[in-house]
């Protein structure tokens, strides 16, 4: 309002040849502190979620998951093998040379995500590769992975790793990423609790404005022209 006014005064001064020379006056405000209450209608928050299993824990863990996967892949027969199970000599262990990087690999993948609230799909990705690497260490033919008894044994057993993973999962940090906010007397006074509201401090301050007439040396046109400090 009080700009409103001098504005129209600016304009008073700028037609008289000798007001034009005086600064118009402004009502001026320095600085102004409002304690101004708010209701707190509803609050953002994010947490990060971390996995916290010791990486020798993880590696034993899953490597006794990917015994079980290969134990029941070669019990399925995959790609028409008469006995994938046995060798010349009896029953061929089941071998894991190679398989440490790829499940570290995984470790460090679930370690360095910062938000695993949702971490289904880096776990299925990853275990359906370390899986099929399995097959390989065990001179079981990859192709058998996509076949539909080997595909169906990956999505059999990758629950038990999600379930593994998921449980050892800790939230070390919560963070209020908003507040949104009523600031409307009646519904402060009316619906607020002594957990809902809290009063905002806040400093305004107001520096100033300018106004000037600034003539166009080309047409002759006069403009009042507002500047502020």
């Amino acid at each position: 309002m009080a700009d409103r006014y001098s504005k129209e005064i600016a304009l008073v001064y700028a037609k008289d040849d000798v007001l034009r020379h005086f600064s118009v006056p402004r009502f001026k405000l320095s600085k102004l502190e409002l304690d101004m209450p708010v209701l707190v209608s509803a609050v953002e928050v994010s947490s990060l979620i971390k996995f916290q299993m010791p990486r020798d824990a993880f590696r034993i863990s899953i490597l006794n998951k990917l015994t079980d996967f290969v134990t029941l892949v070669r019990a399925a027969k995959p790609g028409g093998n008469p006995d994938p199970v046995k060798g010349a000599d009896g029953p061929r262990p089941i071998r894991s040379d190679g398989i440490e990087p790829s499940i570290d690999a995984f470790f460090d993948r679930l370690v360095a995500l910062r938000d695993l609230s949702r971490p289904e799909e880096l776990i299925a990705s990853n275990w359906n590769e370390i899986s099929t690497k399995m097959l390989a260490i065990n001179d079981i033919p990859i192709e058998s992975a996509k076949t539909k008894p080997v595909s169906d044994l990956i999505a059999r057993t990758l629950p038990p790793v999600i379930e593994m993973i998921k449980a050892n999962l800790s939230v070390p940090k919560n963070t209020i990423d908003r507040l949104q906010i009523n600031p409307q007397t009646n519904v402060v006074k009316d619906g607020s609790t002594d957990t809902s509201v809290f009063t905002i401090k806040a400093e305004l301050i107001e520096e100033g404005v300018i106004v000037k007439s600034l003539k166009d040396d080309k047409t002759g046109a006069v403009s009042p022209v507002v500047e502020f400090e």
